[in-house]
């Protein structure tokens, strides 16, 4: 099998009309799957939405982070801008044409009308339900099966990595998915080794790539005074 990889890809169509693009760290494309790659090393999370948090320029959010309806004591003339009224939506970004809740019922177990105290993505799920959704819009587009990977650097010490293997992160977004296996996790550590059991003739360069994924986690640690 073949493989076509693009690092730092987004959408060209835009299709979830996106203000501010995400952007998958590597996108692996093979004959009968779209893989979207979402790398993490030393950050403590994944992003969150920014909606609940005070705009820089009017100082008041513009979500109150729950999934109902509200208006945005900030921005309200830009929906007018938009022709959406503001009570039609009770997500923000929705208001603002952004289309993530026209896929979300299709591959979570959320519907569009049901109201949540808070919104499950105010958290760090957004950013990986972000990432799943556009899997969706490939899907749609190329007729291959879409799914998400996300790849961390694996140390107790590592924030990312405690969400990943102690307080169950990935489990719990997956628990929300209609279809579980459209989302994955692997430590870089995890995965050298099972390229190195079915690559043997590259072990030289596993190892080599194994030492410096630990050189990294040893140098992220000193610079944050991390034991």
């Amino acid at each position: 099998k073949t493989y076509k990889i693009t690092f730092e890809w987004a959408d060209p169509q835009n299709k979830l009309h996106e203000i501010r693009q995400t952007q998958i760290d590597c996108l692996l494309e093979g004959d009968s799957i779209n893989l979207l790659i979402e790398c993490k090393f030393t950050e403590p999370s994944a992003g969150s939405c920014s909606r609940p948090l005070k705009d820089k320029e009017y100082g008041l959010p513009r979500c109150n982070g729950n999934y109902e309806l509200q208006a945005n004591p900030s921005k309200d003339a830009l929906f007018d801008f938009f022709g959406v009224p503001s009570a039609e939506h009770r997500c923000s970004l929705s208001r603002e044409g952004i289309r993530y809740w026209d896929y979300i019922p299709v591959l979570f177990s959320f519907g569009n009308f049901q109201e949540m105290r808070p919104c499950p993505f105010r958290g760090s799920s957004y950013q990986i339900m972000r990432n799943i959704v556009l899997s969706r819009v490939l899907e749609e587009r190329t007729g291959k099966r879409g799914a998400v990977l996300v790849c961390y650097a694996h140390h107790p010490s590592l924030g990312f990595s405690r969400a990943v293997r102690e307080d169950g992160f990935i489990d719990r977004i997956q628990d929300t998915l209609l279809d579980r296996s459209r989302l994955h996790a692997i430590s870089y550590q995890g995965l050298l080794r099972i390229l190195g059991h079915t690559n043997p003739s590259a072990s030289r360069e596993l190892r080599a790539l194994a030492d410096w994924v630990e050189q990294k986690i040893q140098s992220a640690k000193d610079r944050k005074g991390l034991k």
